[in-house]
């Protein structure tokens, strides 16, 4: 199965690194290196921890066509990666399902090995230094006492209108992080997630929605917001009654609500590099 790969801009413009004009043809996005936090001891070491720091992926891509199509491509990837920079606002690189957040941090030129090609050498650097993998499932609203309600497409079980419990697969190998979506209208969130009480009370109108997001090194007010329906914000961290930053275990997990709205939790996998089999 051919994987795609691409670098998509903070603004949404794309540059193709498996396409036909542009391609990636030396480089790897593989690799990984955990550091100890140690203390010394009268022999060897202590670790207290590890740490994982920032690091940088080079890759070449060859650009293909004509003179003017290549000058015109190389030109509009260079503004791609250089918005990004000056905004200070990082644009997504894909290899298959899996993402990182990055900026494209210096380019090299050089002839190809034919006269239609032209080949940069570019510096990718990962601050977050993880790429994202998104397991999403979605529980729709009950909307009838006499029809069960199905997650649509992405899992194959049904549940019958008087079970409020519904259970899926966390595929992930440890805890995970997780982004959650109630849709309005709904009085109030007061979701348990194995064990764990996921309460926010904030009124949610129809056709706005409620996020809940657990990863570290947010601010407080992307934590927890209400998006209205002309897309503006409100924090909402502090109508949060219990502690909405639990992860999701790795397994088996169980969902218990009224299912008067409609959820959905986007898992979030995180790894040093993507997953080489996709």
């Amino acid at each position: 199965m051919r994987i795609n790969c691409r670098y998509v801009n903070s603004q949404g413009a794309i540059v193709d690194f498996l396409g036909e004009k542009s391609r990636v043809t030396a480089g790897n996005l593989h690799g990984r290196t955990w550091k100890p936090a140690v203390t010394a001891g009268t022999i060897g070491e202590t670790v207290n921890y590890w740490k994982k720091e920032a690091y940088s992926i080079t890759l070449t891509v060859t650009f293909r066509g004509s003179r003017t199509e290549r000058l015109r491509e190389i030109d509009r990837a260079q503004d791609c990666f250089e918005y990004d920079i000056l905004h200070n606002a990082p644009g997504t690189l894909y290899y298959g399902d899996w993402f990182c957040r990055c900026f494209i941090t210096s380019a090299e030129y050089s002839a190809g090995d034919l006269p239609t090609w032209i080949d940069e050498k570019i510096n990718v650097y990962v601050p977050a230094a993880t790429w994202w993998h998104i397991q999403t499932y979605r529980i729709v609203k009950q909307v009838d006492s006499g029809i069960s309600t199905a997650y649509p497409t992405i899992y194959p079980f049904t549940y019958e209108i008087d079970k409020k419990e519904a259970v899926f697969e966390n595929e992930h190998f440890t805890d995970t992080d997780c982004r959650m979506i109630i849709y309005g209208p709904a009085n109030n969130v007061n979701i348990t997630i194995s064990g764990t009480v996921y309460k926010v009370d904030h009124q949610i109108l129809e056709r706005e929605y409620l996020v809940i997001d657990t990863r570290d090194k947010l601010l407080p007010e992307e934590h927890c917001y209400l998006v209205r329906s002309d897309g503006s914000k409100v924090n909402c961290y502090n109508d949060r009654k219990t502690d909405i930053m639990q992860k999701l275990p790795s397994g088996s997990i169980s969902v218990n609500y009224s299912r008067d709205y409609t959820v959905e939790l986007q898992l979030l996998h995180g790894r040093s590099e993507p997953r080489w089999y996709q």
